[in-house]
């Protein structure tokens, strides 16, 4: 069973944190104590006896798997070297083809947020069938 702590926050009627109020008093962690601080800075350092640092040598072994044809380390390297492919949603209908993710954009952009997105439903934009990620 989990320990369920329950501590009240000072709030105004309106919900807001009252004043000198704080949620995160530590705040964010200092440069060099993150977890990608401490994994740059391992990576960066050479094993005993070794040329190479241990990045390098962690780029040979995921370039040496990817030449054997493994398709995860070839996809990897991939999306690293040239990014990710920007991803757009269309939607086949009677009258043509309807770039949702366009659309939404372009009503975001003009301040219309009306019949965009309700909760995980994208519905009625433009003569449109009704999306519904249910």
């Amino acid at each position: 069973m989990s320990k369920e702590t329950s501590t009240k926050v000072a709030r105004d009627p309106d919900g807001r944190l009252k004043k000198g109020v704080q949620l995160n008093a530590d705040g964010r962690p200092r440069k060099g104590e993150t977890l990608t601080d401490l994994m740059r800075a391992y990576l960066d350092q050479k094993e005993v006896g070794h040329e190479l640092t241990r990045k390098q040598e962690l780029v040979q072994k995921i370039a040496a798997i990817a030449y054997k044809g493994d398709l995860f380390a070839i996809k990897l390297i991939w999306a690293y070297l040239d990014g990710m492919p920007k991803q757009t949603i269309t939607v086949d209908t009677e009258d043509s083809k309807i770039n949702v993710l366009g659309d939404i954009i372009d009503k975001l952009s003009k301040g219309k947020t009306d019949g965009i997105i309700t909760g995980t439903t994208v519905s009625r934009l433009t003569g449109t069938p009704t999306i519904s990620s249910k």
